[in-house]
């Protein structure tokens, strides 16, 4: 079989984004001070979930960092955190002066293993981070169940689950509140970008009050940059600082054209998930190569995928053998470069268990991820999938085509999610 040949990922910017930009450097809003670009944003935002509040931030490690510091987290405080997650789903923890303690999945699963996790639970145990990776969905309600029945804020890291849903519910909106990313490489695409969102009146305040340093009229104790005062409020009264903070603000030209791209957010959602249903018609019968075992087929049109996820059977499959192979086919492909938290070299400072994660650890060795991006058409998901069967027969012979020379050779192409090898 030819070697096949796939587009890179690269966002695409439609007429509309464009003017949207334009107009919004035409009106000279240049930051939140001035405007209403980032509200309106807010507003539809907080339409399409559901939600009461929408906060946008730069990104969402800082949407993270935001909801914990504006919550009160101290240290020595105890978060339950997933054990296979990106970084930046942890630094703002660890900053935090917090411990972590990490939990284990259900076998071949991102379901978390809810006795393990009752077991983790402690007096010092305040906070529990779920993160959604890929656009699956995972045991949400039983893990909110169990920290309400143990007074435990529950936090959601949706970076890679914005408009993912699970009982007709959005992810992000089951716990305490929800963080969403917007890079260019997750789902709402802007670059850069982030939101909180939450139901919490209180908390939504003090977010507010914390993305501009804290700063506050001294009449009303809310921020400066969010409310409205009257002049005779600022000249006589002045501002403050109430508490925590830091300058996390959003940029308005960066939402301008997000306003638009969440208008049209269903129709990507829904390009992903065609070419998502073609993948499993045509790999699911592959011995040895199987979906993550929580995502649910006949729940297919509540996914917003980022990814097709496959887990391998590492008693036939070798995944960076197999990995070799698609690269010198010409598939973008992808797998977690990270370690799991309590492999990670840095992180296991903080760890206060000693659970070893054997599930969460294999999951991590043997899975694989095939593109969903814009820039795959249909057609190049069959041709993905031919080759990645052809990959599969030639798995066992002595095969050129797993020449691990490649090793040594610089990277041609990695976006974050996939690699890919250009031809030689």
């Amino acid at each position: 079989m030819e070697r096949i040949n796939i587009n890179n990922d690269y966002v695409v910017f439609s007429e509309e984004d464009k003017k949207s930009v334009l107009d919004c450097m035409n009106n000279s809003e240049t930051s939140i001070f001035i405007g209403d670009t980032v509200s309106r944003f807010e507003n539809d935002l907080s339409k399409y979930l559901n939600v009461n509040y929408s906060l946008a931030v730069p990104n969402c490690t800082l949407a993270l960092y935001t909801t914990f510091q504006s919550l009160g987290i101290n240290p020595g405080d105890e978060v339950i955190v997933p054990n296979l997650t990106h970084a930046s789903s942890i630094y703002p923890i660890i900053m935090s002066g917090a411990k972590l303690k990490v939990c284990d999945f259900e076998k071949n699963s991102y379901n978390y293993d809810l006795n393990m996790l009752k077991e983790l639970i402690t007096d010092k145990t305040k906070y529990m981070l779920v993160c959604y990776l890929y656009g699956m969905s995972l045991n949400i309600e039983e893990i909110a169940d169990i920290c309400k029945k143990n007074n435990i804020i529950l936090i959601e890291d949706c970076a890679q689950a914005f408009g993912t849903k699970i009982n007709n519910k959005y992810t992000g909106t089951f716990g305490n509140a929800g963080c969403y990313s917007f890079n260019d490489t997750k789902m709402l695409r802007l670059g850069e970008g982030g939101a909180i969102v939450t139901n919490d009146q209180n908390l939504k305040i003090r977010i507010e009050n914390f993305r501009h340093v804290s700063e506050v009229f001294n009449s009303t104790k809310r921020s400066s940059v969010s409310n409205t005062s009257t002049y005779g409020d600022l000249l006589f009264n002045g501002l403050s600082n109430d508490g925590r903070g830091l300058n996390v603000r959003p940029s308005p030209i960066l939402f301008s054209f997000g306003i638009n791209r969440l208008n049209n957010i269903d129709e990507t959602i829904k390009k992903r998930q065609e070419k998502h249903r073609i993948y499993y018609e045509l790999l699911k019968d592959i011995e040895g190569v199987k979906l993550i075992e929580n995502f649910d087929i006949n729940n297919s049109q509540d996914y917003a995928p980022i990814a097709y996820w496959l887990v391998l059977d590492n008693n036939i499959y070798d995944r960076n053998r197999l990995m070799i192979g698609l690269l010198n086919m010409g598939v973008p492909i992808g797998s977690f470069n990270y370690n799991c938290i309590n492999k990670n070299d840095y992180f296991k400072n903080f760890i206060v268990n000693n659970d070893e994660c054997i599930n969460s650890n294999y999951v991590r060795n043997n899975s694989i991820f095939l593109p969903l991006y814009e820039n795959i058409t249909r057609e190049d998901v069959i041709k993905i999938c031919l080759a990645f069967k052809y990959v599969i027969e030639e798995y066992k012979n002595n095969s050129i085509l797993f020449d691990e020379n490649i090793y040594n050779e610089q990277i041609d192409y990695f976006d974050g999610f996939y690699l890919m090898r250009s031809k030689k």
